[in-house]
């Protein structure tokens, strides 16, 4: 299949974030997803129920920034705050999509981000899981390379996400690490695709043990592109385990 047969096929892209995974940067890269794949863009920001659980314990306190002020926590006022951070994440996620013609939507739900889209009944075509707000993008001045670690690289829809990250980030060398997953006819596979970007180094891994995935997801690449037919106890440890977003790609 061709990237433009995969721009015809996918239908939209779900963006989780919560109160420590929204950043703009995140909301970059799923909205510049989206309009490379003429995809539409859902937003879902997710009040953790467990945050708001500890907030109502009498012993919960926080520390205020940047004054290091403490002073009790509780749920109503946890609440207003995860309300205004989700406003501010609409309202940043909107002025993004509209300045790339790209169609969108958001919705507030309770839960958790780890959880939120895994489920079979979700039909996005790829799924971005925010993560730790320490993420920041790949600024495109540094000297150093990024990494990305792709997981089952069979599906053309894992290349066309690929693309789009190489896209936003050109000027920059790359180490992709690929493992497990079959090889496609050419052009489709991605050795064959990327071997003339001086750029790019690409390694291939074909063990499919899940504690060398897990170690190579704790050496903290920038992105982790997986397909969402992997097992669901594998995906779900990468996204316990990173803090890079998380791209599932459904689309086969």
């Amino acid at each position: 299949m061709t990237e433009e047969g995969v721009k015809k096929v996918t239908r939209s892209i779900t963006l989780t974030i919560d109160a420590d995974s929204y950043t703009p940067a995140t909301v970059d890269i799923a909205v510049a997803m989206a309009a490379s794949l003429n995809a539409r863009l859902q937003g879902l920001f997710i009040e953790d129920t467990d945050l708001l659980r500890m907030a109502d314990l009498p012993c919960s306190t926080e520390i205020t920034f940047p004054f290091a002020r403490q002073r009790a926590l509780n749920k109503s006022s946890l609440q207003r705050s995860l309300q205004a951070l989700g406003a501010q994440a609409r309202d940043y996620l909107a002025k993004t999509a509209e300045r790339s013609c790209v169609q969108w939507s958001f919705s507030t739900i309770s839960g958790k981000r780890s959880e939120a889209g895994l489920a079979d009944t979700d039909e996005s075509e790829l799924l971005i899981i925010g993560q730790a707000s320490s993420y920041h993008a790949p600024a495109l001045l540094q000297p150093h390379s990024r990494h990305i670690l792709l997981i089952d690289d069979h599906s053309p829809a894992l290349l066309a996400a690929l693309k789009v990250i190489l896209k936003q980030t050109a000027t920059m060398a790359m180490e992709i690490v690929l493992i497990g997953g079959k090889r496609a006819e050419p052009p489709e596979n991605i050795e064959e695709t990327l071997r003339d970007n001086p750029n790019i180094l690409i390694t291939r891994l074909e063990s499919n043990d899940v504690g060398q995935i897990i170690k190579l997801v704790a050496m903290s690449p920038d992105y982790v592109i997986i397909s969402r037919y992997q097992p669901l106890s594998l995906i779900q440890k990468i996204v316990h385990e990173s803090v890079c977003p998380v791209i599932l790609v459904t689309t086969p």
